[in-house]
């Protein structure tokens, strides 16, 4: 709900007949009435709670000491916080260009922590709770409430916790997943490389180059990983037929196979989109592509 959520306030999904109350307030950009940006903001926060719990045993371990197991482990659950991290960035910060949206947190803020009147990358964002003994009470070893991390504190994060990923994945070469639902170094430096230019839309680091070192850094990760997987790109006669129905081919690095059994019936992305099984769609509650995005689409592309 939160991918389709986010498809229909940037205009690329279409409501087109609603019956059942659903997605209305996203469609018509009001989607700060409804309960799904509180949704969003705890499920996230429920992910970045799971991943701190296992991160925090290996506060004091040395990687040096730790098994391959241990290595690996840790990594899936820094790239899965900095997964979590990033998308709460992504979804509640302001446009990277915009610098007129009002700092609605002015008003609660320390005036030495409101950088550049929390505008642009200074906006105040989400807290960061990083599993450090410092965010637990002494006395009573409970998570202490964390201030709100600016954007450009956020996307740092989110660097260095796959930065560490990474170096951790590849201190065990021979780690294979066992399926596609873990993840491995290719998927941290994909992720790696969305953070470096969401960031670089943000001018977060001021270096020499300006945005074309993040840029760069994002295009040097996505080589890396095409000279690396064993992934490839979808051949063209597969598209409709073969490429999106299967999460084993091997244009997918990362995915889960949706059985009967781990769907969800009515609450899940098919009971939105399908209309050729029982559905909200198939009950006339259509969802579709926006006009503008459909027709950005060159004519010679199969999928269109």
């Amino acid at each position: 709900s939160i991918d389709m959520a986010s498809d229909m306030t940037a205009s690329d999904m279409a409501l087109v007949n609603n019956l059942y109350g659903w997605w209305g307030e996203e469609a018509s950009l009001q989607g700060y009435k409804s309960d799904r940006s509180a949704t969003t903001w705890y499920y996230y926060y429920v992910m970045i709670n799971n991943a701190n719990n296992l991160i925090r045993k290996f506060n004091d371990v040395k990687v040096e000491d730790m098994t391959a197991l241990d290595k690996m482990n840790l990594a899936q659950a820094k790239t899965m916080r900095a997964l979590a991290y990033y998308n709460l960035a992504y979804i509640f910060a302001p446009a990277v260009d915009d610098t007129q949206t009002p700092n609605r947190y002015a008003q609660y803020m320390d005036p030495k922590d409101l950088v550049g009147n929390g505008l642009g990358s200074n906006y105040p964002v989400c807290p960061i709770y990083d599993a450090s003994e410092r965010q637990y009470d002494e006395t009573t070893g409970l998570l202490m409430a964390q201030p709100l991390a600016s954007v450009t504190d956020v996307y740092e994060f989110v660097i260095a916790d796959l930065d560490s990923a990474i170096a951790l994945f590849n201190a065990v070469p021979d780690y294979v997943r066992e399926s596609k639902l873990a993840v491995d170094a290719d998927i941290a430096k994909m992720l790696l490389a969305y953070t470096y230019l969401q960031a670089g839309g943000y001018d977060v680091y001021e270096t020499e180059n300006g945005n074309a070192d993040y840029y760069a850094n994002a295009l040097t990760l996505v080589e890396e990983v095409i000279s690396t997987t064993s992934c490839q790109i979808l051949p063209y006669d597969e598209v409709l037929t073969d490429g999106f129905n299967n999460v084993n081919a091997l244009n997918w690095m990362w995915g889960h196979d949706v059985t009967i059994e781990s769907r969800t019936g009515l609450k899940s992305f098919w009971a939105q989109i399908d209309v050729y099984t029982y559905s909200y769609a198939w009950a006339g509650s259509i969802i579709g592509m926006d006009q503008t995005l459909w027709e950005s689409i060159a004519d010679s592309d199969i999928r269109k």
